[in-house]
């Protein structure tokens, strides 16, 4: 939803090709992001959105050490100072691009013609 939003009717076509041009791991977000091709907004648009779900569901918001809120898109809601944001993955933390992700989203326009006029 998100990137049709922001991306247009090209979303679509671009989320429809990645498996047949890509394979079937074309949307795992850790190995796009393990194979160092690049940051977030780099990845195919699939996996772009399996992370994003990843972050809303997992990532934790955390006060110092304590965590404030588990999943539920706490880690969105991480300011930076009073909050962090804590994203672990097997093992691995993954809060610097997760947060490099979410900014991208916020950063970005829609591309619907309407968002233009309100």
């Amino acid at each position: 939803m998100w990137q049709h939003q922001h991306v247009g009717a090209s979303y679509s076509v671009e989320a429809l090709a990645v498996p047949a041009t890509q394979g079937s791991d074309a949307c795992d977000w850790q190995k796009q992001l393990l194979s160092g091709e690049g940051p977030w907004a780099l990845f195919n648009r699939e996996a772009q959105a399996q992370s994003i779900q990843v972050v809303y569901t997992k990532g934790e918001l955390l006060s110092g050490p304590t965590v404030m809120r588990p999943g539920g898109g706490g880690f969105c809601d991480a300011d930076g100072t009073a909050t962090t944001g804590r994203l672990v993955v097997d093992t691995t933390d993954h809060a610097v691009p997760a947060n490099d992700a979410t900014s991208e989203l916020r950063g970005r326009r829609s591309a619907r013609l309407s968002s233009r006029f309100s």
